[in-house]
């Protein structure tokens, strides 16, 4: 005859008992775990493992958590529960560089060829966001300032590029639901790849983009649908500052330096920022390439 562990006295589970044919099994409520000997419950720590799903704070209570609000002008993102979308990512704090690309102070160099600063900071552009960069080229130089693409790079989901040839920026998008990215060209009563230091601004306020250059702003330009983004920035969501991904590789490099680069994903602002109040952190590395300045 079987015996019923689960009735004895004293229980021989902290929690929840289950009898067995010749055996009993143990289990925990929730919020707890089984310990090493599996009779007793011990807390689990969702915060420290990630289960929580808090977007802000979170803090570990006795079978439970608690969370706190995003911090730092964040805000809950309604599209990826658990995640802070952050007000203001500087894109060269603590970024990867690749290829040649080194930072000297505050600014970041880069050959034009394989060089780019990778940044991983997870967040996702909203249908009102900005982006600033200061930049000084190569005289004569073509190339991506930013540019944020799916893995492979046949979506560029918002990139700007420099051209030469024109005196033009273009502004890359993709468009919800289109098969392919589509641009808006902004011809300048002067080149910004002359040599010199440089300063813009793209701000996006539903379907209209405007853009200032120097301090300056450009007629705004309209959309043809709001912008589809990647997501959460990753490997299938890349954000790349002065290069683009084409065919799983970087291309269309930028040749100068670039000293600021900052997205606001959810703000569209109506002035230039200043370099004072932008977190200018650049990536680590060491050396000073010589670039020809014309």
């Amino acid at each position: 005859m079987d015996i019923d562990e689960c009735q004895q006295s004293p229980r021989p589970c902290q929690h929840f008992c289950t009898n067995l044919v010749g055996s009993y099994a143990c289990s925990c409520r929730s919020g707890y775990r089984p310990d090493s000997a599996g009779d007793n419950c011990v807390d689990v720590d969702e915060c420290a493992a990630g289960t929580s799903a808090c977007a802000g704070s979170c803090t570990n209570t006795d079978g439970s958590f608690s969370c706190g609000g995003c911090e730092d002008g964040s805000q809950a993102s309604l599209l990826y529960p658990g995640v802070c979308n952050p007000s203001q990512v500087n894109l060269l704090a603590g970024a990867t560089l690749v290829g040649d690309a080194v930072a000297v102070d505050a600014e970041v160099y880069m050959d034009g060829a394989s060089d780019a600063a990778l940044d991983s900071t997870k967040f996702h552009l909203l249908d009102a966001f900005t982006f600033t960069a200061d930049f000084r080229t190569v005289s004569g130089r073509s190339g991506y300032l930013y540019a944020r693409t799916n893995a492979d790079g046949t979506k560029r989901h918002f990139g700007i590029y420099v051209a030469g040839a024109s005196d033009s920026i273009r502004v890359w998008y993709h468009p919800v639901g289109a098969i392919s990215s589509e641009s808006l060209q902004f011809s300048l009563a002067a080149p910004v790849n002359d040599g010199v230091w440089h300063s813009i601004m793209i701000t996006v306020m539903g379907l209209t983009l405007t853009l200032f250059v120097d301090g300056s702003n450009l007629p705004s330009q309209q959309l043809s649908g709001p912008i589809s983004d990647c997501g959460l920035t990753g490997p299938d969501c890349l954000s790349v500052v002065g290069a683009r991904t084409n065919a799983g590789r970087l291309s269309s490099g930028l040749r100068g330096i670039i000293r600021s680069a900052v997205l606001f994903p959810f703000r569209a602002l109506t002035a230039q920022p200043s370099l004072a109040s932008m977190e200018r952190v650049p990536a680590t590395g060491e050396g000073f390439p010589q670039f020809p300045w014309g």
